[in-house]
């Protein structure tokens, strides 16, 4: 019969228009997965490269307290090497100078923000 045999015409058009739907959604998803993991590598580079930037900074703040507390560990230990300063010694050294910097910054802008409002 003539509307059996178009029924069935339609029944396969709209399963080959839901298949290809589906076939585009798969790749709309696909590309869409590539793309935030470029971004997100992309953030996370920048935020790498920011890091690098800031210890860099740091390490350059820190340099002249290092060499003074680098002399001063020499002369205290003498059987030891600059070397064993830095691998041993400038890591605990590093990390209390950090503390007291960001202890020190913390302060500054407690003090800024009571002379701002009038605290």
């Amino acid at each position: 019969m003539i509307v059996d045999r178009y029924t069935a015409e339609f029944k396969e058009q709209r399963e080959a228009r839901e298949a290809q739907a589906e076939v585009e959604a798969g790749e709309a998803a696909r590309l869409n997965r590539e793309a935030r993991a470029r971004y997100e590598a992309s953030l996370e580079a920048e935020r790498a490269a920011k890091n690098a930037e800031a210890d860099a900074r740091l390490e350059e703040a820190l340099a002249p307290e290092r060499d003074r507390l680098k002399r001063g560990w020499l002369a205290a230990h003498p059987g030891k090497t600059a070397r064993d300063f830095t691998e041993c010694a400038w890591p605990l050294l590093r990390a209390n100078l950090v503390e007291q910097l960001e202890a020190a910054e913390g302060a500054r802008m407690r003090a800024s923000l009571r002379a701002r409002y009038n605290f």
